[in-house]
């Protein structure tokens, strides 16, 4: 059969909208329209992508002081780094490490579920289906009030406390590293994505 045959064409857009349909997700729309502007000019379909590499996730923790007690708060960002929308049957599920680095076994591991998702600009959530626009980001959230696996709670069991110069009445403690990192499943038929491993150092008010 000729290559430039428009039966060696379909047979090409068929085996990739199959690769995306075993994956149960949907592209709307614009791989179709590009599929579809692709085989009028004689060109190419775009290089498929697996779909763990469709998303980047981040993890940014922010600590907050308060009267009576203060907490690590950590928004867990995942983008959709493709070129188009992504639509399937959401998962949303996954899990989150935080490790005192100089005491590992001083951690807290958390089952991330689809009640830690928070409002996030682009994303849409209906029917059990989640839907992800080019460049948005579906964003996560968890606070942690520093009791760890074990039933440490770290300011008073593990920091080391001590005054500040020139200030006796407020204490501090040595300033800590935590490693934290973390793997989410956005979509039923998705692979795990890995979150970009992040160190915070902080330093405890009491």
């Amino acid at each position: 059969m000729p290559p430039d045959s428009p039966h060696n064409h379909s047979a090409i857009f068929a085996s990739a909208a199959a690769r995306f349909q075993a994956a149960k997700l949907r592209i709307v729309p614009g791989v179709l329209i590009l599929a579809a502007v692709g085989i009028s000019c004689k060109e190419s379909l775009p290089v498929y992508q697996e779909p763990a590499s469709l998303f980047v996730g981040t993890v940014v923790p922010d600590y907050r002081w308060g009267n009576m007690a203060s907490t690590l708060w950590i928004h867990i960002n995942i983008r959709n780094t493709f070129d188009e929308t992504l639509q399937g049957r959401e998962r949303l599920t996954g899990t989150l490490e935080v490790i005192l680095a100089r005491e590992p076994h001083c951690r807290k591991t958390v089952a991330l579920i689809n009640t830690s998702v928070v409002n996030s600009t682009g994303v849409t959530r209906q029917n059990g289906q989640v839907t992800i626009n080019r460049g948005d980001t579906l964003k996560l959230l968890y606070v942690w009030d520093f009791w760890d696996d074990n039933g440490n709670y770290l300011p008073t069991d593990v920091f080391h406390p001590h005054g500040e110069p020139g200030f006796p009445d407020i204490l501090e403690s040595d300033p800590e590293l935590f490693i934290i990192r973390g793997s989410f499943q956005v979509f039923d038929k998705n692979g795990q994505l890995t979150f970009q491993q992040a160190e915070y150092v902080l330093t405890y008010y009491y």
